[in-house]
């Protein structure tokens, strides 16, 4: 019998889609003579910065069910994933990494604030803590695991890049002294930026559903064919 999960498929075409179409949304609401910024990728608690919560739950969530049907390894990526999103809601980044810049005195530097080096250490001191907790449960993993966290790790490779790598010159840019050359460049920023953190967030989230044990096509049934009895004529 063909084993086959039916709803994984459309998945990554829909995510896709609806980054797309929060993309646009953020174009069009940024030219209107009163900007409606719940729909700004940039802004905390819009409508694309929901979704985002939404795509870091659903993934924590897979990642619990693998860790119960596929190993207790899984469970680290969930606490990995749940961080992020607790992070991203609270803004624990932003609060994190000012106490950081005051502690350690950071000053402006290359056009970046003291808060944002704060949030470069904090991140990065994250990123080391979870590092150590994969290293571990890596080390007595399957293999299946083990091919499962190296795909994760380059993917979120490319989520770091557009987070941190991005965001650092997105931030050097809010101070550019002409008014109209400032707004094209944040909002372009904004939207390399954010949206390719929305996609890349996005492939991550198609790659760990693909990895749901797979079910039973039961759309199509079988009958057992009867082998007809010699006839005695």
């Amino acid at each position: 019998m063909k084993l086959k999960n039916i709803y994984l498929e459309p998945l990554l075409s829909l995510l896709l889609l609806t980054d797309l179409g929060f993309i646009v949304a953020h174009v069009i609401a940024s030219l209107l003579p009163v900007p409606n910024d719940m729909f700004f990728l940039d802004r905390d608690r819009s409508y694309p910065e929901m979704f985002q919560y939404i795509k870091f739950f659903w993934i924590a969530i897979v990642l619990i069910y693998l860790g119960l049907k596929q190993g207790k390894s899984y469970l680290a990526w969930s606490g990995f994933f749940t961080f992020l999103l607790l992070d991203d809601y609270f803004g624990l980044h932003e609060t994190g990494g000012g106490m950081i810049a005051s502690q350690l005195g950071f000053t402006r530097w290359l056009a970046l604030r003291p808060v944002d080096y704060g949030e470069m250490v904090y991140a990065a001191s994250a990123a080391l803590l979870f590092f150590v907790i994969i290293a571990l449960t890596y080390k007595s993993g399957s293999a299946e695991f083990k091919r499962f966290s190296q795909r994760t790790l380059w993917l979120m490779a490319i989520f770091v890049f557009f987070a941190v790598g991005v965001d650092m010159v997105h931030v050097m840019t809010t101070s550019f002294p002409q008014p109209l050359i400032s707004f094209l460049l944040e909002n372009t920023l904004a939207i390399v930026e954010d949206g390719g953190e929305m996609m890349v967030l996005s492939l991550i989230m198609y790659y760990i559903f693909a990895q749901i044990p797979k079910t039973e096509d039961k759309s199509q049934k079988y009958y057992p064919v009867r082998s007809k009895e010699p006839s005695a004529f």
